[in-house]
């Protein structure tokens, strides 16, 4: 009975997964790749990080969907997948006024926006530039610059990547032509066991960061976390919007509480935190079911 239970829910994830649609919004001087998924009066908006793609949610977005209560949509960040580059900005609010834009391109309602990593990073910006037009946000896994445990980060061998990303050109030239071999041996890094994320997925991913220009942009992510600090620090409005903070075991679980009272400092005061057991940073793939449940319970509270 068990074996045949997870049969159908795969069978069924793989039929709904074909009715994802491609698409690329043309929006003044800028264009932006996302997937879309369903035609819901509420929306679920859900940010990659880094190294990957829009394609980290692919398998996540039919188990999101419920009875076609939600829009689904993923973008691709500025620089990678199709998404373009019209200014020379990585800040996070930046981007995140990229993801503004497409929202209010598509006419999307009922807010509740998504992000893991680089993504959790966009999702807080958002959240401080736009809190009036969303029902909740969560970050998943991610530290936010200059917030709870970021200075003490930034001490430690665990963001050595930081460094590395920081020198500019060399980490290009040094990636350049081996994105398989980098992305493989981070993520695998970062991973609770070696095959916690398929080697098609690490493909893909090396696939859309393939040029100058979009390992450049991935870098550039990181270069901004000056800036990134300086607008996360400057912003204390108070924002009652629901937010939920999600730790790995094996990642940002020591922190979590530390993020909080630091966030609960900065004004945001309705927060919640769960954990992701025996999973390393890359929850959404790792560990999809469990991590589907803490999303799904969330959405639920917000969208109600």
């Amino acid at each position: 009975m068990l074996l045949l239970f997870f049969s159908t829910t795969n069978f069924a994830q793989s039929s709904a997964e074909k009715d994802i649609e491609d698409h690329i919004a043309k929006l003044d001087d800028q264009q932006i790749h996302y997937l879309k998924l369903g035609s819901g009066p509420k929306t679920l908006v859900l940010l990659h990080g880094w190294p990957e793609t829009s394609l980290m949610w692919k398998q996540m977005m039919p188990k999101l969907l419920g009875n076609n209560e939600y829009t689904i949509i993923t973008p691709d960040l500025r620089g990678i997948n199709g998404s373009s580059i019209p200014t020379a900005e990585f800040d996070k609010a930046t981007l995140a006024k990229d993801v503004h834009k497409l929202i209010q391109y598509l006419k999307l309602k009922n807010v509740i926006i998504i992000g893991h990593d680089i993504g959790g990073m966009v999702t807080y910006a958002y959240a401080r530039l736009y809190p009036k037009e969303i029902l909740g946000f969560a970050i998943l896994d991610v530290p936010l610059p200059g917030l709870g445990t970021w200075d003490q980060l930034m001490t430690t061998e665990h963001v050595w990547h930081f460094r590395l990303h920081d020198q500019k050109p060399l980490a290009e030239e040094l990636v350049l032509g081996k994105q398989d071999i980098y992305f493989r041996y981070f993520i695998r890094g970062h991973s609770a066991s070696p095959d916690a994320v398929a080697d098609t997925s690490i493909n893909s991913y090396a696939n859309s960061y393939s040029t100058y220009a979009s390992l450049n942009a991935g870098f550039e992510w990181y270069r901004a976390f000056g800036e990134d600090v300086s607008f996360n620090r400057s912003h204390k409005e108070k924002i009652n919007v629901p937010l939920l903070l999600v730790g790995a075991e094996f990642s940002m679980k020591e922190s979590l509480t530390i993020t909080k009272d630091s966030l609960q400092s900065f004004g945001i005061t309705n927060i919640r935190t769960a954990v992701v057991d025996k999973a390393g940073h890359y929850i959404v793939e790792e560990k999809a079911e469990e991590t589907f449940k803490i999303i799904s319970k969330f959405i639920s509270e917000v969208a109600r």
